[in-house]
């Protein structure tokens, strides 16, 4: 296990992958199979970085649980939000993504590669 710092955050290096320990408290783990999660209390806000990216959108509710899923255009490129009817987060988590969290506790999330503007999307 490796351990450094990072812009002022924890990354710790593991057979697993990275484990990123923001300065706004998520945790975030980055698989070596590519899916990575965010474990925190303190985000403010989610959005997402380019919306013609985004292929599907669902959003159910199931026992006081709202969970959001959202697939992009980019194979096996998902991300999934879910948190209880009183805001607290259970998980984030996704396939394939872009990500980037500000010191303010606001995510983004995107596919990776965006889509080209000169490209149609069918």
């Amino acid at each position: 296990m490796e351990t450094f710092d990072a812009f002022g955050s924890e990354v710790v290096k593991d057979e697993d992958g990275l484990t990123v320990n923001h300065q706004s408290g998520a945790k975030i783990k980055m698989n070596n199979d590519g899916s990575c999660s965010v474990k925190t209390d303190s985000i403010k806000s989610f959005g997402i970085k380019h919306l013609p990216d985004v292929k599907t959108y669902e959003k159910t509710t199931s026992d006081g649980v709202i969970t959001h899923r959202i697939e992009f255009y980019k194979d096996d490129s998902y991300f999934i939000l879910s948190y209880k009817e009183d805001g607290k987060l259970i998980e984030a988590s996704g396939n394939n993504i872009t990500s980037s969290i500000s010191r303010d506790g606001e995510f983004l999330i995107g596919m990776g590669e965006s889509i080209k503007e000169s490209e149609e999307v069918i």
